[in-house]
C-alpha cells in the first residue's frame, strides 16, 4: 500500500498556476445595502524560496483582473507555502496557517490557526475576535470526493471544514486544494 504524502495533494513548481472565478459580498452604506464584487483571480508560483525558519517554501504572487478577463492583470500581494512532511503551511500578511496535516484521512483534525496571535486582523479589520481563533478546529470532512461548481463536476476533493466565527458553523474550504495529481 502506497502512502499518500501532502506533497501528492499540493503539487508544486514553478510557473504552476490556478485562475479562479470570485464573488465577494460587500456591504455598503453602513451595513444596509450589499453589492456583489465578481473578478478573477490568478495564483502563479513564483519561485522556490527559504521562508523566515530556514525551511524550503514556494513564493506565490496574486494577480486580480475583470470577470470577463477584458483587462490585464494586476498586482494584488503574495504569500508563500511551506510543505513540512506532516503539513502544508500558507503564510500572509505575515501569519502562518497550517491548512493541511497528514494522515490525510476523514476524521483527521488540527488546530490550523495555533500560530495566530490574539486578534490577528486587527490591523485590517476594526473588529475584535473574542473567539480564541487559535483553538478553531480544522477538520477532514471527505477525501476523493466530488465537487459540482456551476454543473462542472471536479474529482478527487478533499473538504476541510473549519469554524466561522459569526456563525459558529462549519465552512468549507477547498479553495487550496482542489484535484489531486499523480505522479507517473
Amino acid at each position: 500500500m502506497q502512502v499518500e504524502t501532502i506533497a501528492d495533494y499540493i503539487p508544486l513548481h514553478t510557473g504552476k498556476y490556478i485562475t479562479y472565478r470570485l464573488d465577494s459580498l460587500v456591504f455598503i452604506n453602513s451595513g444596509r445595502a450589499e453589492e456583489t464584487h465578481s473578478y478573477q483571480e490568478k495564483h502563479v508560483i513564483d519561485a522556490q524560496i527559504m521562508d523566515n525558519l530556514g525551511r524550503p517554501a514556494y513564493r506565490v504572487f496574486r494577480y486580480l483582473r475583470d470577470t470577463l478577463g477584458t483587462q490585464a492583470w494586476r498586482p494584488s500581494g503574495s504569500h508563500f507555502i511551506t510543505l513540512l512532511a506532516n503539513s502544508a503551511e500558507i503564510i500572509e500578511d505575515n501569519m502562518r496557517v497550517i491548512k493541511l496535516v497528514s494522515p490525510v484521512k476523514e476524521g483527521n483534525m488540527w488546530r490550523g490557526n495555533r500560530f495566530l496571535s490574539d486578534n490577528p486582523y486587527s490591523m485590517k479589520y476594526s473588529f475584535s475576535n473574542d473567539d480564541n481563533m487559535e483553538d478553531w478546529d480544522f477538520t477532514i470532512q471527505a477525501i476523493k470526493g466530488t465537487l459540482v461548481l456551476k454543473g462542472v463536476a471536479v474529482n478527487n476533493v478533499i473538504t476541510i471544514s473549519s469554524i466561522n466565527e459569526t456563525l459558529n458553523a462549519p465552512v468549507t474550504d477547498i479553495a487550496s486544494y482542489g484535484t489531486r495529481t499523480t505522479s507517473v
